[in-house]
C-alpha cells in the first residue's frame, strides 16, 4: 500500500508555514537571542516534511514539471535561509550542490565580488564620469 502523496497547494502552503518560522528566526538573529530548541525542530521537522511530500508527488507523476521546479525551488531556498542562521538541516534534506547560505531571504547582491573573477574588465569604465563629457 503507498501513501498518497500530498497536493502541490498543501505543500506550498507548508513552505510557507515555514517561511514564517525562519523570519521569526531571523528576528532572534537580528537581535543577537538565541532561538528556542521548539522553534528549530519545528522548522527541521517541516522540512522534512516538505521533502517527503515533493518526493511523493514527484514520483506518483500527479504533477507538472514546473509545479515540482517551483517546489524545489523553494525547498532549496528554505534550506539556504535556515542554514545560514546556524541551524542543521540533515544531508538526507539536501538536494543537489551546496550553494553557500547567506541566511538571507532575498539576494540583496550586496555580497562582495571577486573582480579577478569577472574576466576582461574595461578600465575605462571606471573613470572620472565629468572626462567622459569633454
Amino acid at each position: 500500500m503507498s501513501v498518497a502523496p500530498p497536493s502541490a497547494s498543501k505543500l506550498s502552503h507548508l513552505s510557507t508555514t515555514i517561511l514564517t518560522s525562519v523570519l521569526e528566526l531571523q528576528r532572534l538573529h537580528q537581535l543577537s537571542l538565541p532561538a528556542s530548541a521548539s522553534l528549530t525542530s519545528t522548522i527541521t521537522r517541516n522540512i522534512s516534511q516538505l521533502v517527503k511530500g515533493i518526493d511523493l508527488l514527484e514520483e506518483a507523476g500527479s504533477e507538472n514539471l514546473e509545479v515540482l521546479v517551483g517546489l524545489k525551488q523553494q525547498e532549496e531556498r528554505i534550506i539556504g535561509l535556515v542554514e545560514g542562521l546556524g541551524v542543521k538541516v540533515e544531508q538526507s534534506m539536501r538536494r543537489g550542490k551546496d550553494k553557500g547560505r547567506t541566511g538571507k531571504l532575498v539576494d540583496t547582491g550586496d555580497e562582495e565580488v571577486d573582480p579577478f573573477s569577472l574576466g576582461f574588465v574595461d578600465l575605462f569604465a571606471f573613470s572620472d564620469p565629468l572626462q567622459r563629457r569633454r
